[in-house]
């Protein structure tokens, strides 16, 4: 199986907690599972452009809304294809890849569809990305030999590449919005003043599984980099955090069952919660140290 992406093996230390292992193990197995399940009929090329296409004319006045209705249109025909054939209609499309790794357990990447896709008055933008996963065949070899995706993702990212203060100073997106809510909270607070660079975040919408709940909520998955420097790979902190939202009900993992009783979609975030977190360092271990020295603020 060929594919149009240049992929590398992941050769920086990353230290991810035990928290997040499993979180993401889950959203997998859980993706798996569906994929497997799904008696659906598979998309056809045409299909799929169609539904890219919608999503890049999407047009909203939040980008919360924008987020959860682009998520129903290329993301369900999008999952359980092969890798080389939505590579193959990535490169058509004219989306350059951005960034594209393997880890021995799977293979991803990211394809800017449309710059400036979301600008705020106050200057801010957010760029519209596809962000694609699927598992690797030949576990734990490399190269890897890609399997179907078990993920499809139509992502908003904002590359800031400045002091946390500074951003927070801004209030670059929208007050109230899920973007500024984090932005401002006390986690990110703590973890700004330690970093000297918030690199980047991303933010998507979906399912948001609960193994010990019933029915789950949909809602937002961001994802924010914090780096020591932007001129050189030295370290960083990816943080991953949920918010549950107020437009869709608490549904099964399935999407069978959903709660209507009493539910009126509304345009709200219902209580962040951090999903885990990983920190990376580049070089040897006194090399990593002395880094930690030079670039990191003490914590309170």
């Amino acid at each position: 199986m060929t594919s149009n992406v240049r992929l590398r093996p992941l050769t920086l230390l990353c230290l991810m907690s035990a928290f997040l292992s499993c979180g993401l193990r889950g959203v997998e197995s859980r993706a798996e599972n569906e994929l497997a399940g799904s008696k659906k009929k598979k998309a056809s090329p045409q299909e799929m452009s169609e539904a890219i296409e919608k999503v890049l004319k999407l047009k909203t006045d939040s980008y919360h809304v924008f987020l959860r209705e682009a998520s129903l249109l290329a993301p369900p025909l999008l999952k359980g294809q092969d890798w080389s054939d939505i590579q193959k209609l990535m490169a058509k499309h004219g989306f350059t890849v951005v960034k594209a790794w393997e880890n021995g357990d799977a293979v991803h990447s990211h394809h800017l569809a449309k710059r400036n896709a979301v600008v705020f008055p106050s200057g801010y933008s957010l760029d519209l990305q596809f962000q694609l996963s699927a598992r690797n065949l030949d576990r734990g070899r490399f190269p890897a030999k890609p399997g179907k995706l078990y993920a499809a993702d139509v992502v908003l990212v904002s590359k800031i590449a400045a002091p946390y203060a500074k951003v927070v100073q801004d209030r670059g997106y929208p007050k109230g919005s899920i973007l500024d809510a984090l932005l401002t909270s006390e986690k990110l607070k703590e973890e700004g003043g330690i970093w000297p660079i918030l690199n980047s975040i991303s933010v998507h919408y979906g399912y948001i599984f609960d193994r010990w709940a019933e029915h789950s909520p949909s809602g937002f998955h961001i994802a924010i980099e914090f780096v020591a420097s932007t001129k050189e790979e030295i370290g960083g902190n990816q943080m991953y955090f949920y918010a549950a939202s107020g437009l869709d009900p608490l549904q099964s993992s399935d999407g069978k069952e959903k709660v209507l009783d009493g539910f009126k979609a509304q345009d709200t975030i219902e209580g962040i919660r951090q999903g885990g977190s990983g920190e990376w360092w580049q070089g040897e271990p006194k090399t990593i140290e002395a880094n930690k020295r030079k670039y990191l603020k003490k914590r309170d």
